[in-house]
């Protein structure tokens, strides 16, 4: 009999089996460094780049057929690490591979990536991992720049912003990285204001570094002055990868501090509701109806009488709204609005509206202000050339080809107008669609001003002559959903076919038996029974003399010599026939 332990616990079974868990883990250097984010090291383009690729099993397995390959490069396969020589990646084990590379000019990232399997459990559970490393190639190209702004307004030009003297006036600068490295040591002054310590926002990773991804806003504020003012923001910083290269940029503010008790007015231009300072400002049809908004505000602390809005293209601007009260007077509480309308014209446009009035509490005193408003005329247009092997044959019968033969259609489509075009599509009357196309040279899929896509398709030629027609169709890409464009182009050709013929001979004659002594009538008939036409042939009679007087039929007369026993004729077409009569 089998004893048991009374004590239920002493007859447990416990289970000690583990379950596989595998994991694999890539760290990519170059260089020795692990740069994850750009722009990592700067080495000299066309040196020799060294990347290391750290394996390690982070699972409970040991892991076969680990493969390491680099998406730039390929397999990796130089490695070390296997310290057993069992060609497993063992718990215990650090695999490390290495390639060398020649460096690329500007910004690169390569990622390497791993792959093994479980090797407890063949062909096992598949793991993988990857990481990448960047470096820069050449030699850095560090870049500032700063935009400062006054109460919110981007005022390059003067007057800017009117505002009362002793008010509170705030600026504001952004600083951004406009090369190709990092910044160090960002400095902004202002030089009515000194240097400026309050830095608002930007350095989103903390890491004292003014990066290629990150603008800095910094900001100030300062009591207005009396009159026209101007302040100069100025942003200097090192090269983060070359401490001793300094960049720095600069830009000014403009604003007008208005005096108690003085007159002051502002005009704001707006196009199709834009207010487009800056060029290009809205894209617009050429042709098309333009409306131009002026908003002028008396910004001073008096009435002002006689205003006057003038447009530098359209002249004197007379329909307003605003005059609340209808005194004819632009008071402090009111703003007019003015209105013209213009037909659109090509290109790049400026209209300058010019606003001018006298204080009405002192005639004499004459306040002005100016303001730009921009738009481009899109003037779209496209031409397309269609060639057939190689000739541009617009009129019949372009090039002679064997029909049956291969024919190849170009169709080069260039941009004619003065904007991007979008959405081309190339039809064939006879082909369809032609999607094949080369020249996107920015790969941002519009026909730009400066490109010429081709098209190219291939067909069987036919008999005859042929013409194809090819289409091109596209819009105006900077104003959505555009101008509709479109060309059309012929190419002629001509299918040539192998000439062949059929020329068959029949002999008939009245008689069944010939009487020696007496005559009869031969009659010889000559067929083209072929699909062309024949220049010449040639009969032979294989008893000379037996014919005399032989004379030809339609279509064309002939001879023949009864000496050589030949008969020719000049031509015979397809499906005619000629005949001779004689006596024998």
């Amino acid at each position: 009999a089998e004893a048991t332990d009374p004590d239920p616990a002493n007859n447990a079974t416990t289970d000690t089996d583990t379950i596989d868990a595998p994991a694999i883990h890539i760290v990519k250097f170059v260089n020795g460094q692990d740069a994850d984010s750009p722009t990592g090291p700067h080495v000299p383009a066309g040196s020799t780049v060294t990347f290391t690729y750290v394996v390690t099993d982070t699972g409970n397995v040991p892991l076969a057929n680990v493969v390491v390959t680099d998406d730039k490069l390929g397999p990796i396969t130089s490695f070390t690490g296997d310290s057993n020589g069992n060609g497993l990646l063992d718990l215990t084990e650090t695999w490390t591979y290495t390639q060398t590379a020649i460096a690329v000019a500007g910004q690169q990232t390569n990622t390497g990536t791993v792959t093994g399997q479980d090797a407890n459990n063949p062909p096992g559970t598949m793991v993988t991992d990857n990481n990448p490393a960047n470096y820069f190639g050449g030699a850095s190209s560090p870049s500032i720049h700063i935009v400062k702004f006054v109460n919110g307004e981007d005022a390059d030009t003067a007057p800017g912003p009117h505002v009362p003297a002793g008010s509170t006036v705030t600026f504001t600068y952004a600083v951004t990285d406009t090369g190709d490295v990092p910044l160090a040591n960002v400095f902004v002054t202002d030089d009515q204001l000194g240097l400026l310590l309050t830095f608002l926002t930007g350095d989103s990773n903390s890491n004292g570094l003014l990066d290629l991804t990150e603008t800095w806003i910094y900001t100030a504020t300062a009591t207005a002055l009396t009159g026209q003012q101007a302040n100069i923001g100025t942003v200097s910083a090192n090269d983060a990868t070359n401490p001793s290269t300094t960049v720095t940029d600069n830009n000014l503010g403009h604003y007008f501090g208005d005096a108690p008790n003085a007159p002051g007015i502002q005009i704001v231009k707006f196009v199709n509701g834009d207010d487009a300072d800056t060029p290009t400002g809205p894209h617009v049809a050429v042709g098309s109806t333009l409306t131009f908004t002026y908003v002028v505000t008396n910004t001073g602390s008096v009435p002002l009488a006689n205003v006057v809005l003038t447009d530098d293209i359209l002249g004197p601007i007379t329909t307003v709204t605003g005059d609340s009260n209808g005194n004819g007077e632009l008071d402090t509480t009111e703003t007019w609005t003015y209105t013209q309308t213009a037909t659109a014209l090509a290109g790049q446009q400026s209209n300058i509206g010019t606003v001018t009035a006298d204080d009405a509490t002192n005639p004499g005193t004459t306040v002005t202000d100016i303001n730009f408003a921009n738009y481009f005329g899109d003037a779209p247009g496209i031409n397309i050339v269609k060639s057939v092997n190689g000739q541009d044959a617009n009129t019949a019968p372009g090039p002679h080809v064997v029909a049956g033969s291969t024919l190849v259609f170009t169709y080069a489509v260039t941009d004619t107008g003065n904007v991007p075009l979008a959405n081309l599509i190339v039809t064939d009357d006879h082909l369809g669609t032609i999607t094949t196309f080369t020249g996107d040279s920015n790969g941002n899929g519009l026909l730009d001003t400066t490109e010429t896509w081709t098209y190219t398709a291939t067909a069987i030629a036919v008999a005859g002559q042929q013409i194809n027609i090819g289409t091109v169709i596209a819009n105006d890409a900077n104003n959505p959903p555009g101008t509709t464009v479109t060309a059309v182009d012929p190419a002629n050709y001509f299918g040539d076919t192998i000439p062949t013929a059929d020329l068959q001979v029949t002999i008939t004659n009245g008689a069944t038996t010939l009487v020696p002594g007496t005559s009869d009538t031969y009659t010889i008939t000559v067929t083209n029974n072929g699909t062309d036409p024949v220049s010449s042939f040639n009969l032979i009679d294989t008893i000379p003399d037996a014919l005399l007087n032989a004379t030809f039929g339609s279509p064309s007369a002939g001879s023949y010599d009864p000496g050589s026993g030949l008969w020719s004729a000049l031509s015979l077409a397809s499906g005619q026939r000629c005949s001779s009569r004689s006596a024998a």
